[in-house]
């Protein structure tokens, strides 16, 4: 028969396994797509940091747990620490965003750009955070 403590001395497993499968679900919809090109070495950026950042790639909204760097190479993304399983730190020159679109989703200002020579993928992120480097990214624009 199975009590109520044998199931409670079972849902750390489930609650782990729950989550490892969870990421691995939501990394498939966007993140791989930009990991298999654009994956970047841990550790070996440095850059001014916005923390917290919400972003939508491809079709997976990542609200409010997205480090985003930014120096005069490129950004960098990384999840916060525990969304990192299967979400590899991701590098993306500037020269390989190859267009940036307003968009507007219920009265909220967004900036989608448009990643890689053949759209790899897109990544949408606020007004806001994009003009905070959208005069680097302007300087490398136009010596494509």
């Amino acid at each position: 028969m199975i009590t109520p403590a044998t199931l409670f001395s079972f849902f750390p497993v489930l609650f782990i396994g729950g989550w490892v499968l969870i990421t691995f679900v939501i990394a498939r919809f966007g993140w791989s797509s930009l990991a298999g090109r654009y994956k970047a070495a841990p550790g070996s950026f440095t850059g001014t940091r916005l923390s917290y950042i919400s972003a939508k790639i491809n079709f997976t909204n990542y609200n409010n747990c997205l480090n985003l760097q930014y120096n005069n190479e490129g950004i960098l993304l990384q999840p916060i620490i525990i969304f990192r399983l299967f979400h590899p730190p991701l590098f993306i020159p500037w020269n390989e965003i190859m267009d940036v679109k307003d968009k507007t989703i219920f009265f909220s200002k967004w900036k989608k750009m448009f990643i890689g020579s053949a759209t790899v993928c897109t990544i949408t992120l606020s007004r806001s955070v994009f003009e905070r480097f959208e005069k680097e990214y302007l300087l490398h624009s136009f010596s494509k």
